[in-house]
């Protein structure tokens, strides 16, 4: 029978408000806010809200549900009142999947109070306003609604007492207390004795979890509003722990009332709207966890339920029971007519791999009041301006938020790249001006079959012209185009170089092409004649070829040269002669 009790209250709560049983109600975790913020309070002008609504507690089975709606309230009153709600819509995409977003007209002066709400199918998170100064009851205006006042309650299909549906449920909290607040649709009572000899007790249970806890998978603690007395097993009004014993995987196995709460009115009687509160160190010193958490949210819910015993068999109804809650005990404010300017640090490498160029493009945005920017552009010119908006997965903006751009050139010589960043926080445009990332060229060349034997018992006047199977070819392994140009180093003694063919002159000739088969010897022409001053390819000099080899793969990256020459009428060698020629590239004409 000591089970009864916790299969009574955790079962139906935490099983039913913070996950999937078997009556049919498909529930998950609640989300989790991240990264609330708003952009500069302008007076008299637009200030935009923005948060991430993440889930990383719906894992394994869990069912994740999407965002469905939010919302943003405000109060210009310091939490006296507060505005009707502004709806929020999602702004999705890459950089923003999770986040949503709101704006609001400002006043000319005052300060704002705000928080954010979001809601699933089946989930319900909310900020909330600190109950401060104390206030017990707890006022509408110092509390966040957490329950459903649309009136979604389980189906009447089963349920004893239909009364108790829960028509609002609230949270508060102050440095010392939690507060929750519940109505009900009509007044509670602790039990009913129904003739003959039935006695039906009802239960009104809200768990206060700690996902943060180390013990959160053994460990839960729940409100409970009662008067039970089924046989052996009795409880009352208070705050509940439940516990897994070492090798024991049920942490519903083990339980005990470690405190009282306070209600208001003190006993809820047919009450239908009552508040309750309790010390949080009562959590804290039974193993809840520490407060406040990192992220200052409580898990909680509510629902209302209705055991007895039929025979010595307990049996139970589920009454009603409140989506699966997320209370973030935090609000935020800021006060018009104040801004700091944001800063920009900017940043670029650059790197290539022959016909690729990528230039990582990145500024650092950092705003002291967390000012989240409503501009953030980049802006690149290479003849025309050409501007991007730009994201971040990073929203919070306080400690420096990286927004990255990636360009790639194939094929597309860069030499320096213009490029500048604006970014507003709502108050003004700071760019970074414009800079510039300087793409070093490289000119890298490789060459196959870089020598020629020309073979011997040559004769004077004799003409000696390359073959196809002696060509040159010249591959461009460099990050940019370039020209071409040639120069005789040496030449074997008593030769002399010319452009004609005199008694003891030579004239040695080259030609750039891409054809195949090497050009006729009469194709030659003074325009082909090499000299021991350096000369560049033209269009004219040395045939059509050897401008603007391209650095890219799938483009014209290749160039043949043939070479041919006319052995002089005179001269005196002996052996093995030797002609040495120098092969030059250029990315620009001299």
């Amino acid at each position: 029978m000591k089970r009864l009790l916790a299969i009574l209250t955790l079962i139906s709560v935490v099983s039913c408000v913070y996950g999937q049983f078997e009556i049919g109600i498909s529930l998950a975790f609640p989300r989790e806010f991240k990264d609330p913020c708003n952009s500069a309070a302008v007076a008299s002008g637009t200030t935009n809200f923005n948060i991430d609504f993440i889930d990383t507690l719906n894992t394994g089975s869990t069912t994740s549900f999407p965002v469905s709606n939010a919302w943003t309230y405000v109060s210009t009153d310091a939490g006296a009142s507060w505005l009707s709600p502004i709806v929020m819509s999602a702004i999705g995409g890459t950089f923003y999947p999770d986040t949503w977003q709101s704006s609001r007209t400002n006043a000319a002066s005052g300060s704002v109070m705000y928080y954010f709400k979001c809601e699933t199918e089946s989930t319900l998170t909310s900020e909330c306003p600190e109950n401060n100064p104390n206030t017990f009851p707890l006022a509408a205006n110092k509390a966040a609604s957490i329950g459903d006042p649309a009136g979604d309650h389980i189906g009447a299909d089963g349920r004893i007492w239909n009364t108790y549906d829960i028509s609002g449920f609230w949270a508060s909290y102050d440095s010392d207390e939690f507060f929750f607040r519940v109505n009900l649709a009509g007044g509670w009572k602790d039990n009913h004795f129904v003739l003959p000899f039935t006695n039906y007790f009802h239960v009104l249970a809200i768990p206060i979890l700690n996902n943060e806890s180390p013990y959160r998978d053994s460990l839960f603690f729940a409100v409970l509003v009662c008067n039970v007395n089924l046989l052996v097993v009795s409880a009352s009004d208070g705050l509940y722990k439940f516990w897994a014993e070492d090798g024991d995987d049920d942490p519903l196995n083990n339980y005990e009332r470690i405190g009282s709460v306070t209600f208001t009115p003190s006993d809820p009687g047919d009450d239908t709207d009552f508040s309750v509160k309790f010390p949080i160190s009562m959590l804290t010193s039974n193993g809840w966890g520490s407060w406040p958490n990192s992220s200052r949210t409580v898990g909680t819910g509510c629902a209302t339920l209705t055991a007895w015993l039929s025979g010595t068999d307990p049996q139970f109804v589920i009454n009603d029971v409140t989506k699966s809650s997320g209370v973030v005990f935090n609000t935020h404010n800021y006060t018009i007519g104040t801004n700091a300017a944001p800063t920009l640090a900017p940043s670029h490498l650059v790197t290539t791999n022959r016909d690729t160029s990528w230039i990582d493009l990145s500024c650092t945005y950092t705003d002291a009041n967390g000012n989240l920017p409503t501009q953030r552009q980049l802006t690149i010119d290479r003849g025309t301006p050409s501007t991007t908006t730009i994201g971040s997965l990073d929203h919070g903006y306080a400690d420096g938020s990286v927004f990255t751009h990636s360009a790639t050139y194939r094929c597309d010589f860069i030499d320096s790249l213009k490029y500048k960043w604006d970014f507003n926080d709502g108050a003004g445009v700071v760019s970074t001006g414009w800079r510039y990332a300087v793409v070093p060229s490289e000119i890298g060349l490789q060459l196959t079959g870089a020598s020629w034997t020309v073979g011997s018992d040559l004769g004077s006047l004799d003409t000696v012209q390359m073959s196809e199977a002696n060509v040159i070819t010249i591959t461009n392994t460099g990050n940019c185009s370039f020209n071409l140009g040639l120069q005789v180093d040496s030449l074997p003694n008593y030769w002399q170089l010319d452009t004609v063919v005199n008694h003891d002159t030579t004239v040695i000739y080259a030609r750039f092409n891409d054809s195949a088969a090497p050009p006729a010897f009469s194709a030659f022409t003074q325009n082909d004649a090499l000299s021991r001053t350096l000369l560049w390819a033209n269009g004219t000099r040395f045939g059509a070829g050897g401008l603007n080899i391209s650095y890219c793969v799938d483009g014209a990256n290749t160039e043949k040269l043939y070479l041919a020459f006319i052995v002089p009428n005179t001269y005196y060698a002996d052996g093995s002669q030797r002609i040495k020629m120098s092969l030059w590239a250029s990315n620009t004409l001299p």
